[in-house]
C-alpha cells in the first residue's frame, strides 16, 4: 500500500495547474499504476480526454466546468481525476480501445476498466454534476437492477434502460442482446408516441424485417408521432442496412431494403412521380460501389436506366456521380450511352448541355459542337445559354 501511496504522489507531480488535481498519464505503464490505485484506494476514476492542440470546446470545458470549485471538491472526493492528451502513442491506444471519437470526452469508470458513462464533448457544469449523480446511482443499484431488467424490469424508466444499454454495451456485450429482448417484450405500442421511446426505436429497431418495424412502416406518424424525426431514422436505418449488406456480400439485405425501408421515404407534392424507382436504382449503386464491383454498378445502370424516365436533375445527378468515378473513356462513353437513351426518349437542354460536357472530355469536339447546336435550338434560358457560351469557348480556345 505504502508503494501504490508513493507512486500516485510521484504521478501527482505532473499534475501542473490544471484543475481538479489531475494525474497525467502518457503511457500504458502510468496506465496501470492509476488502475492499480483505484482498486487499492477504492476510488473511481474520472478520465478527461482532450486535444493537444488549440481546441475552444477544451478551453471551455476546462475553463467554466473542470475549473469549478463545485466540480473540483467533488471529483477530489470521490474519483481519481486522468487526464489524457491526444498525440501519443497511449493516447491513440486510449482512444481507440473505448471508441473516443471526439475532444473533448469524459469518462466514469472504475479500476477494472469498468466504463459506466462516457459523454463527448463539451458538458456545462450543471450537466457534468447530474452525470456524476447518475454514475452514483448506477454504481449503488446495478447490481439488483441489471438482473430485474432481464426479468422484464416493468417499472424501469425508458432513461434507465438506456442506461444499461450503454453499460452492456460498453462492457458485457452478450448482455445487450438480451436487455434489447426484454426491453421489447415489455413494450406497450401504444407508448411508442412518446419522445421518451424515440431513442430506443432509433438506437436498437435496425432490423426491417422485425414485427416492431412491420408495425411501424405502416403509418409511422400514427404509431410514433407527427413530430418523430423520421428521414433522420431513414438515413440511420440504410446506412445501417447498406453497410452490413456490403460488408457481408449479402444482395439480400439489399432486396429487403428496396421491399421495406425504400417506400417509407418521406415525399412531398415536389417529389417525382419516378422518385421511388430512382431511389432502388441509387440504393443498387450504392451497394455495388460499396463492393468495388464496378462492372455490376454498369450493369445496374444500364438495367434500371430506361425504365427509369429519369427526370433532368436526376440525370445530372446520375452522370455527375458517375463521371466522379472514372473518367475512362469506357466510363464516358457510357456515361454518353446513357444521355443518348434519355434525350431520345425526352429532349431537353439541360441533357445536351450535359451530353457535350462529357464530349468535351472525351475529346470529341465536332461531336460537341454538334450537340449544343441541338441545345440552342430548344430557346435556351438565360441561365443555359451562358452554360452553352462558356462550352463553347473551352472548345475554341481548345483549338
Amino acid at each position: 500500500m505504502k508503494k501504490l501511496l508513493l507512486t500516485l504522489a510521484i504521478l501527482f507531480s505532473f499534475a501542473g495547474t490544471a484543475k481538479p488535481d489531475f494525474i497525467y498519464v502518457t503511457s500504458l505503464t502510468q496506465w496501470e499504476e492509476v488502475l492499480a490505485l483505484a482498486e487499492a484506494n477504492r476510488k473511481m476514476i474520472y478520465v478527461y480526454y482532450t486535444s493537444s492542440d488549440d481546441c475552444e470546446p477544451c478551453d471551455f470545458m476546462e475553463s467554466s466546468t473542470l475549473g469549478r470549485d463545485v466540480v473540483e471538491d467533488y471529483l477530489n472526493e470521490n474519483y481519481l481525476s486522468i487526464y489524457i492528451r491526444e498525440g501519443t502513442s497511449f493516447a491513440r491506444s486510449f482512444a481507440a480501445g473505448f471508441d473516443i471519437g471526439s475532444v473533448p470526452s469524459s469518462l466514469w469508470m472504475t479500476g477494472s476498466e469498468f466504463v459506466w458513462k462516457m459523454e463527448a464533448g463539451v458538458m456545462e457544469h450543471e450537466k457534468f454534476m447530474r452525470a456524476c449523480d447518475k454514475v452514483g446511482f448506477l454504481t449503488q443499484n446495478y447490481g439488483s437492477i441489471m438482473p430485474y431488467a432481464m426479468r422484464g424490469g416493468d417499472t424501469l424508466s425508458v432513461e434507465e434502460w438506456f442506461d444499461l444499454f450503454y453499460i452492456a454495451g460498453a462492457n458485457q456485450p452478450q448482455y445487450e442482446t438480451r436487455l434489447v429482448s426484454a426491453f421489447r417484450n415489455s413494450l406497450n405500442l401504444d407508448s411508442l408516441k412518446s419522445d421518451r421511446y424515440w431513442p430506443y426505436i432509433m438506437t436498437y429497431v435496425s432490423d426491417l424485417t422485425s414485427p416492431l418495424y412491420q408495425y411501424i412502416k405502416i403509418d409511422w406518424e400514427q404509431t410514433l408521432g407527427e413530430e418523430f424525426p423520421w428521414q433522420a431514422y431513414y438515413d440511420r436505418l440504410y446506412n445501417f442496412n447498406l453497410e452490413i449488406a456490403v460488408s457481408t456480400m449479402d444482395s439480400s439485405m439489399v432486396e429487403n431494403m428496396e421491399l421495406q425501408l425504400l417506400p417509407t421515404v418521406v415525399r412531398d407534392s415536389a417529389d417525382p412521380e419516378n422518385l421511388l424507382a430512382y431511389n432502388k436504382l441509387l440504393l443498387w449503386q450504392d451497394y455495388y460501389l460499396g463492393l468495388n464491383d464496378f462492372e455490376n454498378y454498369i450493369r445496374v445502370t444500364d438495367e434500371q436506366i430506361i425504365k427509369l424516365e429519369p427526370t433532368d436533375e436526376q440525370m445530372v445527378e446520375i452522370i455527375r456521380t458517375h463521371t466522379s468515378l472514372s473518367r475512362s473513356d469506357y466510363s464516358l462513353d457510357k456515361a454518353t450511352e446513357w444521355l443518348n437513351a434519355c434525350i431520345k426518349m425526352k429532349p431537353s437542354v439541360q441533357l445536351y448541355i450535359m451530353k457535350a460536357d462529357v464530349l468535351i472530355v472525351r475529346n470529341k469536339r465536332t461531336e460537341a459542337l454538334q450537340t449544343l447546336g441541338d441545345a440552342q435550338e430548344m430557346s435556351p434560358t438565360e441561365e443555359e445559354q451562358e452554360l452553352i457560351d462558356l462550352l463553347l469557348y473551352v472548345i475554341h480556345s481548345t483549338y
